[in-house]
């Protein structure tokens, strides 16, 4: 009976640490799931805010972008009206060249007619 006795506290003793082990696994158990839960939740937020960041730098790059872009074409427009610019000014001095020795050409030649109309009056 004392054998039976000592052995059924020593099964009770043993189920009640069995019992309690248990308890803690499942609070350990328990405790690591809430863990990854903040972990999960913690890690769900930086991909959210590294997700707006590369997108407000993609947001930045494309305005550069833009900016950028247009600065090329305004300078590019300034290039093609300063030559056009210089091309007009060459062609106003073609121009007035040309309308000079017009006027060369014509006052000789009505230099000449005076002339020979003088040369014939004399003769």
């Amino acid at each position: 009976m004392r054998k039976e006795k000592e052995l059924r506290l020593i099964r009770d003793e043993q189920k009640r640490k069995d019992v309690d082990l248990q308890v803690r696994e499942e609070e350990q158990k328990l405790k690591q799931q809430k863990e990854n839960r903040k972990k999960y939740k913690e890690q769900k937020i930086r991909e959210v805010e590294e997700q707006k960041q590369k997108a407000k730098e993609e947001i930045r790059i494309k305005e550069w972008e833009s900016k950028f872009e247009e600065q090329m074409k305004l300078k590019e427009e300034e290039e093609i009206l300063k030559t056009e610019r210089l091309a007009r000014k060459e062609r106003e001095k073609i121009g007035i060249l040309e309308e000079e020795q017009k006027e060369l050409e014509e006052e000789l030649t009505s230099r000449l007619e005076d002339f020979e109309i003088k040369e014939t009056k004399k003769n």
